[in-house]
């Protein structure tokens, strides 16, 4: 079985890294978008308490920035994935990584403050 090398992982994961810190604005308001109108709808969130805009200032907000942020990250994997030696990867498992690890900085950050909220003497 012939193996591609481990180092063939570190760019993929060092680009996706480096990607996941820039999302975190991109995830942080597809959150409060999610929070404030479809979770509240379904009674699982309460909206706060100054959101009267509505709805179509959360479209106008997230469609580009979701939508420029989704347009970097394929491309930037898309080359790396053909320009480097990941490559050599399996294909499921190189996007599925991508995914893991643009969105870990997102979601480390929501845990520590949520661990923050239930235990306030963390530094």
């Amino acid at each position: 079985m012939n193996r591609p090398p481990r180092l063939a992982w570190l760019p993929p994961v060092c680009l996706n890294a480096v990607l996941g810190v820039l999302a975190i604005v991109p995830f942080f308001a597809l959150a409060l978008f999610l929070r404030n109108f479809p979770l509240h709808d379904l009674g699982l969130t309460r909206r706060e308490p100054t959101e009267n805009d509505g709805i179509l200032g959360w479209v106008i907000l997230l469609v580009p920035l979701g939508g420029t942020s989704l347009g970097i990250w394929f491309l930037s994997n898309y080359l790396v994935r053909n320009t480097t030696r990941a490559r050599a990867l399996p294909a499921r498992r190189y996007w599925l990584l991508s995914t893991a690890v643009v969105c870990l900085p997102f979601l480390l950050g929501t845990g520590w403050a949520a661990l923050g909220r239930l235990w306030p003497h963390l530094p």
